[in-house]
This record gives structure tokens, C-alpha cells and sequence, in this order.
């Protein structure tokens, strides 16, 4: 699970891609509670293995999305994110459900 920060606009992540992307990386995303779908071209760089993406995405406090990574082989990464300022050791995640501490 990725963490975004709901006070910003451009985000950024990094992550290990089963596979290293070529050309352009789009990301599709949808927010789980207001059901919208987005898909955008995504700026990157790959240093050491390690993915860096950077996307804009406005997001409110505690909106879950579900993203996808994909280049013209196909996807390459999938995720669930959550947007929030609190600390993170608060957050734990249990079957099916996000739990707040």
C-alpha cells in the first residue's frame, strides 16, 4: 500500500516494477469512494531498480484509490493507496478492510 499526501497535488512514489517499463508509463486510477477513474502520463526515472514516479492526483483525507502502472507491454504495477496526514505506525491494514488505530 502506497501513502499519499492529501495536502498536495503532485505525488510521488516509489515502488519495485515487476518488469522495467519502456517508452511512456500511464497510470490509471479510481478512487474507491467517490468511484472515479483517471488515467494520466506519468513522469518517472529508474535508479537502481527502483521506480520513481511523480503524478498529480487531488485527493481529501482518507480517500482510498486503486492504481495501476502500465507502459505499451502491458501493466507492470498494481497497488492501493490511501491519502492521509496521520502517522503512519497508526495505520494498519487487515483483510479486506483499513483499520484506524
Amino acid at each position: 500500500m502506497k501513502v499519499l499526501t492529501p495536502s498536495e497535488t503532485t505525488q510521488n512514489i516509489s515502488l519495485i516494477p515487476r518488469f522495467a517499463p519502456s517508452g511512456t508509463i500511464t497510470i490509471d486510477t479510481y478512487n474507491e469512494f467517490t468511484k472515479a477513474t483517471t488515467s494520466q502520463t506519468v513522469i518517472y526515472a529508474i535508479d537502481g531498480g527502483v521506480l520513481n514516479a511523480v503524478f498529480d492526483l487531488e485527493c481529501s483525507e482518507m480517500d482510498r484509490f486503486t492504481f495501476s502502472l502500465s507502459d505499451s507491454n502491458g501493466v507492470f504495477y498494481r497497488c492501493k493507496a490511501l491519502a492521509t496526514t496521520q502517522e503512519l505506525d497508526k495505520i494498519q491494514l487487515t483483510k479486506n478492510k483499513y483499520k484506524y488505530a
